[in-house]
């Protein structure tokens, strides 16, 4: 799973992207919780540098996602 996005930092800067699976549902079946297994292959720091439209990549492996039950639509 790839994410990209762009910044505009005024100054150096640590930005943290978590993946986050569902833990708990409500009664509706909308996700109600969502937590970060662990640190390994679920999170990931990147730091910036003050500039505009700076491009951002993460991408995390489905291989650590596969022991839960996720879904795309």
């Amino acid at each position: 799973m790839k994410i990209g996005f762009e910044v505009d930092a005024q100054v150096d800067a640590y930005i943290r992207v978590n993946a986050c699976v569902t833990e708990k549902k409500n009664p509706n079946n909308v996700p109600e919780m969502f937590y970060t297994p662990h640190k390994d292959g679920f999170v990931q720091e990147k730091r910036l540098k003050a500039g505009n439209n700076l491009q951002v990549e993460v991408e995390f492996s489905l291989n650590f996602v596969a022991g839960y039950e996720l879904f795309s639509n």
